[in-house]
């Protein structure tokens, strides 16, 4: 297998990449010893990994075996979801608590479109330094348009 050198050399231009490569490189470790090669579609099973929480495990679910359990809250996500004042503002810095909120209050067929529109629109709109509350399609129903400016 690849080395945990080998595989940050691979990642680099990612954030955190030494230690995601080491978590990368012990979760493959875990899967081919706990799991027979094959990487489990199970929520509680995944976040037994090295290195995988809940976001990653919501996006692995979506994404490798089509099974919509979660939200993955990422700092875009959350971002929008405070801004628009679905969670409240002491959840900030809680992913878990705010994923809750939302899974609370959007129905169950928007929560895959979350994890992939909200991270778009994070990014190219809701910046969290810069937002383009001019550009943005919600800014007459965002409670803290112009808020970042």
């Amino acid at each position: 297998g690849a080395s945990v050198a080998d595989v940050a050399e691979t990642i680099k231009s990612l954030g955190f990449y030494k230690s995601k490569a080491k978590h990368a490189v012990e979760a493959a470790q875990m899967i081919v010893a706990d799991y027979g090669g094959e990487v489990p579609a199970d929520m509680k099973e995944l976040v037994k990994l090295p290195g995988v929480g809940r976001k990653t495990a919501n996006i692995v679910l979506n994404v490798g075996f089509g099974i919509v359990e979660g939200i993955a809250v990422d700092t875009h996500v959350n971002r929008i979801a405070h801004r628009l004042m679905l969670s409240p503002k002491t959840h900030a810095k809680e992913p878990l608590k705010t994923e809750q909120d939302l899974l609370k209050i959007l129905p169950h067929e928007y929560w895959e479109s979350v994890n992939h529109q909200w991270i778009t629109f994070g990014r190219e709109i809701c910046d969290a330094r810069k937002p383009k509350c001019d550009e943005c399609p919600l800014a007459d129903l965002c409670p803290s348009v112009r808020v970042a400016q």
